[in-house]
C-alpha cells in the first residue's frame, strides 16, 4: 500500500521541492559572492581604464592646442627685437640671499615637496595683434603689427587685499603681499593650481598725426571741444582710452610720463592723473606699451646709461642728434636694458634690487586671476550716465584679469635652447651625436636606479657652453660689412649676466640680442648669435586629481639672421 505522503519526508508534497539546506544557502550565497567580487572588479578596472583613458585624450588635446599656439608665436618672432629665456628654481629668502623652495603639489597629493621649475620667455613678434581688453568705445580699438610675447607663471592676489575686487593699473602685484610661487599658506601655495600665463603685449606709440574722433560725444567727453579732444586722444599712457605703460621697460614705465607741476590732467581714466598711478604691467591688465621695435633696438643697444640710475622720467635721453646714433660697446649694459623688458622683476635672486620701489621687488610675477573677482559689483556700482565711463574700464579691468590665462594647472615650466650643434662622438659619452641643449643643469635617470647621479646620468642640459664631452663654444661665422667673412668663439659672458642671477645654480638667464657690442665697428657688425632651437618641457595636472599629471615635450625654430 502506498504510505501517506506526510510520513515520508523526502516526499514533495502538493508537487513543491523542499527549502535549501543551511549548507546549500551558504554555498550559492558564497557563489554569488564570488561572482559579484569579480564584476565589481572588472567594471571597476573598466571604469578606471575608461577614466584614464578619457583622462589621457583631454590631456593630450589641450597640450596639442598649446603646442599650436606656442608654434604660431615662436614662427612671428622677429629679431628685430631681442630673445630673453630665464631658468629659475622656485625659492626662498635666506637672509641676504636664497635657497631651492620645495613645493607641494597639492594639500592632499601625499607626497614629499619637490623643487620646481618655474622658466620665463620673452620675444618680441610681427603680425596682426589687437589689445585683449573689452573697447571702452565701440569707436576706439587698439590694434599692432608688433608686440611683446611672454610666457611664464603668474600669481594670484589674496581676497583680503583691496586689489582683488578693484584692479588697478598701478598694481605692483608684490611678491611679499601676494607670495612667491609654492610660499606656504598664500594663495599660490600649491604647483597643481599654478597658472601658465601667455600675456601679449601690443607696441603703439601715440598717433602724431590728426587724430579721427567720432562726431558724437563719447561718454561725458565732446570731440566738437578742446577738453574733450585733450582727454580722447591717444598719449603717452593712453591708447584708444585704454592704460599703455610708457615704455616696455619696466623703469621707464614705472617713471614715465614725466609729471611737471603744470602739466594739465587729461586722462580719459581719472585715476592715471596722479604720478603714482602710472600704468604697470605687473598688474596684469595693461597689454599695450608705448614703443616700437626701432625705439625698444635703440634703447638696447644705444642708451648707455644703466637702468638702474633712472629715477625720475627726465633722467632717460637719447642721445642728442638724429639717429643713427652710435653704438655703445657694453655687453653688460646691454644686458641690463634687455633685462629691464621682462614684464614683472620676476628673477627671486636678484639682490641687486634691494632699496629699491615695491614695483621693482625680487620674485614678484605678472597677476592673473580665474575668473573676475567682481564683475557684477562693477555693473551695479556704475549704472549710472555720470559713470559709465569709469564702468567701461573697470568692467575691462574684471575681464582683463583672466585674459592671459594660457594652461592652467601647470606645475613645472621649462625652457631650453640649442645653437643647434651636437656632442662629440667619443664611445664614453652616452650622447653621442645627440644636440646640445643648454639651461640650468637637469639630468635624467639613465641607468635607473631612481637617483641622479651626475657621474653615471647623462645631463638633459647644462649651461653654455658646457657638454656632455667637455666644454664646447659655439663658433659665430658671420659676414662683415665690408662683406668679407670672419668667426670667433661666443664666450658665455655673451649669454649670462650674473647681476640678473647672482645664485646661479637658481636661476640663470639667457640674453640673445642684436649686435654683439665686442664687434661694433663701422666695418664689422656681428650679429648676436642667438638660438636654433628651443626646447619647451611642462607638466600639467588632472584638475580632478592632482596626483596625476602628464608631461608635455615641444622643440621650436626660432628665426634666421638677416645676410
Amino acid at each position: 500500500m502506498i504510505g501517506n505522503a506526510r510520513d515520508n519526508p523526502n516526499s514533495i508534497a502538493g508537487g513543491r521541492r523542499p527549502a535549501f539546506t543551511l549548507l546549500e544557502a551558504m554555498v550559492a550565497i558564497g557563489a554569488m559572492a564570488l561572482v559579484s567580487v569579480g564584476l565589481a572588479a572588472i567594471f571597476s578596472s573598466v571604469g578606471k581604464t575608461i577614466t584614464g583613458g578619457k583622462r589621457l585624450s583631454t590631456l593630450n588635446t589641450y597640450a596639442a592646442l598649446v603646442e599650436q599656439q606656442m608654434r604660431r608665436d615662436f614662427e612671428s618672432m622677429t629679431r628685430d627685437g631681442y630673445l630673453m629665456i630665464r631658468n629659475q628654481y622656485t625659492t626662498e629668502d635666506v637672509g641676504n640671499s636664497a635657497k631651492i623652495r620645495y613645493v607641494s603639489l597639492s594639500p592632499t597629493d601625499g607626497v614629499e615637496p619637490r623643487a620646481r621649475r618655474i622658466d620665463e620667455i620673452m620675444f618680441f613678434a610681427k603680425g596682426s595683434f589687437s589689445t585683449a581688453r573689452e573697447a571702452t568705445d565701440p569707436d576706439f580699438s587698439a590694434k599692432s603689427g608688433e608686440a611683446r610675447v611672454y610666457y611664464g607663471h603668474a600669481t594670484r592676489v589674496p581676497e583680503n587685499v583691496p586689489a582683488f575686487i578693484k584692479p588697478g593699473v598701478a598694481d605692483t602685484n608684490d611678491a611679499r603681499l601676494t607670495g612667491a610661487l609654492g610660499e606656504q599658506f598664500k594663495s599660490n601655495e600649491y604647483a597643481a593650481s599654478w597658472m601658465l600665463v601667455r600675456q601679449v603685449t601690443l607696441l603703439k606709440k601715440p598717433e602724431t598725426t590728426a587724430e579721427w574722433f567720432p562726431t558724437r560725444k563719447v561718454f561725458v567727453w565732446d570731440p566738437a571741444t578742446t577738453r574733450g579732444r585733450a582727454v580722447l586722444r591717444d598719449k603717452v599712457g593712453q591708447i584708444s582710452l585704454h592704460p599703455a605703460g610708457a615704455s616696455i621697460f619696466r623703469v621707464l614705465a614705472g617713471r614715465l610720463p614725466y609729471y611737471a607741476l603744470t602739466l594739465t590732467r587729461d586722462y580719459f581714466r581719472v585715476e592715471q592723473n596722479a604720478p603714482a598711478n602710472r600704468p604697470l604691467f605687473t598688474s596684469g591688465i595693461v597689454d599695450i606699451a608705448n614703443t616700437d621695435l626701432n625705439e625698444v633696438r635703440a634703447t638696447v643697444t644705444v642708451v648707455d646709461k644703466e637702468p638702474l640710475s633712472i629715477v625720475k622720467g627726465s633722467d632717460f635721453a637719447f642721445p642728442a642728434g638724429a639717429p643713427p646714433w652710435p653704438l655703445h660697446n657694453n655687453i653688460d649694459l646691454a644686458q641690463h636694458w634687455m633685462e629691464e623688458g621682462w614684464p614683472a622683476y620676476s628673477d627671486a635672486t636678484a639682490s641687486f634690487l634691494t632699496n629699491r620701489t615695491p614695483q621693482e621687488y625680487p620674485g614678484t610675477r605678472v597677476r592673473y586671476e580665474s575668473a573676475a573677482t567682481n564683475y557684477v559689483g562693477v555693473l551695479t556700482s556704475y549704472n549710472t550716465p555720470a559713470k559709465a565711463g569709469e564702468g567701461a574700464y573697470r568692467r575691462a579691468d574684471q575681464m582683463m584679469l583672466a585674459a592671459s590665462n594660457f594652461v592652467p594647472n601647470c606645475s613645472e615650466f621649462i625652457v631650453e635652447w640649442s645653437f643647434g650643434d651636437v656632442d662629440d662622438k667619443p664611445s664614453s659619452n652616452p650622447n653621442a651625436g645627440e644636440i646640445v641643449w643648454h639651461g640650468l643643469e637637469r639630468r635624467a635617470d639613465t641607468d635607473g636606479d631612481g637617483v641622479i647621479n651626475v657621474n653615471a646620468d647623462r645631463a638633459l642640459a647644462l649651461p653654455y657652453p658646457k657638454t656632455n664631452s667637455g666644454d664646447k663654444k659655439f663658433k659665430n661665422t658671420y659676414r662683415k660689412l665690408n662683406g668679407a667673412t670672419a668667426s670667433y668663439d661666443i664666450d658665455e659672458a655673451m649669454i649670462y649676466n650674473r647681476i640678473s642671477g647672482p645664485l646661479s645654480e637658481l636661476s640663470q638667464t639667457a640674453y640673445f640680442g642684436y649686435i654683439d657690442p665686442n664687434h661694433t665697428g663701422k666695418d664689422d657688425g656681428a650679429p648676436w648669435p642667438w638660438p636654433k632651437l628651443i626646447r619647451v618641457t611642462f607638466t600639467l595636472a588632472d584638475p580632478n586629481d592632482a596626483r596625476v599629471q602628464q608631461t608635455f615635450q615641444f622643440v621650436f625654430e626660432t628665426p634666421e639672421v638677416r645676410s
